[in-house]
């Protein structure tokens, strides 16, 4: 019998619905596999043909396997946590016609017309006040089930919707939450994370948090010769490079897989592509 790489792949995309849980899911799978997490704030004790990984700022993570002799060559593969979604906005309540809605930001290549009438839920993490103010605690949040929906216009509300619709991301992509109620605050979206983090609305500092479609990934074909899930780009290319690196017997050289972070808006942050995180680690 093969090993079913189609099934682990929709599993991992499963639990990676945002950039911090596709390095929490890295970091399991690479835990499975016998690989040392180190730290960038502490000194290194590297041994020959080992196996380590160092996470990045929480939504990057750096894995490599040393050989006898690390000196001999370099093999690096690459890939990006984050994809093209929706970003919650800071202060995102808008109150509007007797429903509850989100304030939202495009984040990376956005196919617009893909996300209507899906249901949606968030994930992503939450700072929390900490015991002193330069140590936030930070939660790993998913909403766990689908809480927001992007509605279209019904076609007899729009006759030209079969012909091209332009969608505003600042009118249109502004996520359904629910029905306004009088009992309501006027931050029912803190109030919201607050019961999700289980602390009180003034204890949460800030947020990172990213809409997603909420549907698991499945075959298809009348062989199931297809795949069809959210976030294949690019949480294949990152499972692909985790199995690589885990199943390959250390050698002489260096192997290092890098999963960056932001690809989608310029790779620029500190645990981007272009950042200096990489070469400094290989140094």
């Amino acid at each position: 019998m093969t090993y079913d790489y189609i099934q682990d792949l929709l599993n991992f995309i499963h639990h990676s619905p945002s950039p911090y849980h596709t390095v929490q899911a890295s970091r399991d799978y690479l835990d499975r596999a016998g690989f040392q997490a180190l730290s960038l704030s502490e000194a290194w004790q590297l041994a020959p043909n080992g196996a380590y990984y160092v996470p990045l700022y929480d939504s990057g993570l750096i894995a490599f396997r040393t050989g006898s002799d690390v000196r001999r060559h370099l093999r690096l593969s690459a890939a990006h946590t984050d994809f093209p979604c929706l970003r919650i906005k800071y202060r995102p309540e808008i109150r509007q016609h007797g429903y509850l809605k989100l304030n939202a930001e495009v984040y990376g290549g956005l196919l617009r017309e893909s996300w209507l009438d899906r249901p949606l839920s968030l994930a992503g993490t939450v700072a929390l006040q900490g015991s002193d103010a330069f140590q936030p605690e930070i939660r790993l949040v998913d909403a766990g089930r689908p809480i927001l929906t992007i509605p279209r216009l019904a076609i007899h509300m729009n006759r030209r919707a079969n012909e091209g619709v332009e969608l505003n991301p600042q009118k249109d992509l502004l996520p359904l939450m629910g029905l306004d109620q009088r009992e309501l605050t006027d931050h029912f979206f803190l109030d919201f994370l607050s019961e999700k983090c289980r602390c009180l609305p003034e204890a949460i500092l800030s947020w990172d948090l990213t809409v997603y479609p909420y549907e698991e990934g499945c075959r298809l074909g009348w062989h199931d010769e297809f795949v069809s899930s959210p976030r294949l780009d690019n949480l294949t290319s990152v499972l692909a490079c985790l199995t690589g690196l885990a199943e390959t017997a250390a050698s002489d050289g260096l192997n290092v897989v890098a999963l960056f972070d932001n690809e989608e808006v310029g790779s620029q942050t500190k645990q981007g592509a272009d950042s200096h995180v990489l070469p400094d680690i290989l140094r």
